[in-house]
């Protein structure tokens, strides 16, 4: 009796751990399908994206007492209960008010500039953060990011943005690239500034340039510009990490947040080793 008693015990555990969540994002109005929209788990570090499709997978064994966070910088976001094993979760598009624009008037272009990491080395590499205590690594959401320093009395229009990747683990890596403003208490604005989404698809190393100018990005005060893991196909060594970036000394501290539902945390790297993000800016005086 003994035995069958642990017998069951373990096919019980072993059918908890490969629980899974589904679920498809649709556009209320359109009845479309959301591509890379954020799904977390309220107050865990557990989230993912959902796919071309609006497609979505969480694995692990959630409750109605867990609270499922789904975001999207088009859309308001929505929080339910999990006690759905598959969910169709409809979101309403909201009216974004577009950045407040930076008054440019009776200012002068003084000249244009590379701010962030300027000196990018081939042999120091950032990657993902990983949580050792969630059971799927390459987190998708998962965000790096660096803090960019806009001078006193100088403004900064964006033009491009440039990183230099090391090594990609898989056959495309696809990636979106976030703003955040900072207060003047130095805290980091949970909810990204509004943009087009800005995606970048991987598939060989190599430095990578995007053109950024038509966001009509303005900053007139320190802003965060992250990294951020959402789709991948293929990998090749499981142990590995799914993509890495070149960086530099001294260029820390690195920013991260494993899905949009967490506050930004900073990790100090050896040798203060930071994320290898810099920006081509205009700078007005």
């Amino acid at each position: 009796m003994k035995k069958i008693l642990l017998l069951l015990f373990l096919i019980s555990l072993s059918y908890l751990g490969n629980a899974q969540l589904k679920g498809l994002c649709i556009d209320n109005t359109t009845q479309t399908p959301i591509e890379y929209l954020n799904v977390s788990v309220k107050n865990t570090n557990i989230g993912t994206v959902t796919d071309t499709l609006g497609y979505f997978q969480l694995d692990g064994n959630f409750t109605e007492k867990d609270t499922l966070v789904f975001s999207h910088i088009g859309y308001n976001t929505k929080e339910l209960a999990a006690k759905d094993k598959n969910l169709t979760v409809d979101l309403t598009p909201k009216i974004e008010i577009l950045n407040e624009v930076v008054v440019f008037n009776n200012l002068k272009k003084i000249k244009t500039k590379e701010a962030g990491t300027k000196n990018k080395i081939k042999n120091i590499s950032i990657q993902f953060i990983e949580d050792d205590s969630i059971a799927t690594k390459d987190n998708l959401g998962v965000e790096i990011g660096k803090i960019i320093k806009v001078p006193k009395r100088k403004k900064y229009k964006l033009r491009e943005l440039y990183f230099l990747v090391n090594n990609i683990n898989a056959e495309e890596v696809t990636l979106r690239f976030n703003f955040y403003t900072i207060n003047s208490n130095n805290n980091i604005n949970k909810n990204r500034i509004y943009t087009s989404p800005i995606i970048k698809r991987i598939t060989n190393k190599g430095s990578c340039t995007i053109d950024i100018e038509e966001e009509e990005l303005y900053f007139d005060n320190d802003f965060l510009a992250s990294i951020e893991l959402i789709s991948f196909k293929n990998k090749k060594e499981k142990n590995s990490p799914i993509i890495s970036f070149a960086s530099n000394v001294f260029n820390g501290p690195i920013l991260y947040r494993y899905n949009p539902s967490n506050k930004w945390e900073q990790l100090k790297a050896t040798l203060d080793i930071g994320v290898g993000i810099s920006i081509l800016v205009d700078v007005y005086k």
